[in-house]
């Protein structure tokens, strides 16, 4: 046998079992318990989570959480309204009792804290009332037309492709979450917000199998259900 002729077939001999080897690895994976693939996932998943909330590469924030307004508080001796700064309510520890005017958008907001449970920390029940939600078509909410409480935010964002999230608040407010993960689906979508300095910087929201889960650095995990069609 001529060498080019023994060189050949050698190497078509590897190439045979370069294939049979992966058809072996592949057949393996395909017959692995579906939950052990899925806790895999899952896993590879938890951790990705993890790096992107310990990240220090994260784009800096370019607001921090206060806008321009005009304020008055409702209790105590009567005040003249002030103009100053208010805060987007990501601090679920407040009690509060006062009108806003927001001067972004020109509009009336009131604030009162109706329960406050003291426990480890505090969790109020804040009604909160906006005169121009604008955000969702139904204005009705927890607490009837175009007032709501801190229980009752949700997630909107696009849809086919899913590109970015905005998490509103209960004052029609919102922050954003843009995608960090690749592909256009729910089932691998990972949104991150970096906009603000609030307790939501580096916050990262991604799909769980039966709903959303919003995980904060400090630990806060926020789960919302599905609405709707994903």
């Amino acid at each position: 046998m001529c060498p080019s002729l023994r060189k050949t077939l050698i190497a078509l001999l590897l190439i045979i079992c370069f294939v049979a080897v992966g058809r072996v690895a592949w057949t393996y994976y395909d017959f692995l318990p579906a939950g052990k693939t899925e806790e895999a996932g899952r896993r590879r998943k938890d951790e990705l989570i993890k790096s992107l909330l310990e990240r220090r590469d994260a784009p800096p924030p370019t607001r921090d959480g206060q806008f321009p307004c005009v304020f008055v508080m409702l209790v105590g001796p009567a005040a003249p309204p002030e103009l100053g700064k208010c805060t987007v309510p990501v601090d679920r520890s407040a009690v509060v009792d006062r009108a806003e005017v927001d001067l972004r958008y020109g509009n009336f907001l009131v604030r009162q804290t109706d329960l406050n449970m003291n426990d480890v920390s505090g969790v109020p029940l804040t009604r909160t009332y906006n005169s121009g939600d604008y955000i969702h078509p139904n204005r009705r909410h927890a607490f009837g037309k175009n007032t709501n409480h801190p229980f009752d935010i949700a997630p909107l964002g696009t849809r086919n492709p899913y590109t970015y999230e905005m998490l509103v608040l209960e004052d029609g407010d919102y922050l954003f979450f843009d995608r960090v993960s690749t592909g256009t689906s729910y089932l691998d979508a990972i949104f991150q917000h970096t906009e603000t300095s609030t307790r939501f910087y580096k916050a990262v929201t991604k799909w769980n199998g039966d709903g959303w889960t919003t995980s904060l650095t400090d630990g806060t995990r926020i789960e919302f259900r599905p609405n709707g069609n994903c």
